[in-house]
């Protein structure tokens, strides 16, 4: 009797997802998971703050409301448990991965430049833009 080799299983490999926290929360649900040996990247962006009395430099969140984390997808149900975390960011209906490289960028990025303002600008598809750099 001949018998089938079992088919390769493929290891469900550890992937960055961005999870959406509650305001105000994301270095602490960072430091919640990072309690729990799970890989976080919360960037922070670094800020000096005029005080009338003095002035500080703080550390905040580069995204406001948002983590990211390195997990296994199958995972992704038991980390919605977590005190400050609302839900996981989903694309078309899956739970957004993030490429290792954005998360390599942001770090990068965030080495190389202090004080940083993120800007929404709505931007239609007729719309000319000038990429400066």
């Amino acid at each position: 009797m001949k018998v089938k080799p079992k088919p390769y299983c493929m290891i469900d490999s550890k992937k960055w997802f961005a999870v959406y926290t509650r305001p105000r929360t994301e270095k602490k649900v960072a430091d919640n998971l990072s309690r729990r040996k799970i890989e976080t990247y919360c960037p922070l962006n670094r800020v000096t703050r005029q005080w009338s009395d003095r002035r500080k430099i703080i550390y905040e969140p580069l995204f406001t409301s948002y983590v990211f984390v390195k997990a296994a997808e199958k995972d992704l149900a038991a980390l919605k448990q977590t005190d400050g975390i609302i839900n996981i960011v989903y694309f078309l209906n899956r739970p957004a991965v993030i490429k290792d490289s954005e998360i390599n960028a942001i770090k990068r990025f965030l080495n190389e430049n202090t004080n940083v303002k993120l800007e929404k600008t709505s931007v239609t598809v007729s719309d000319n833009v000038r990429i400066l750099n």
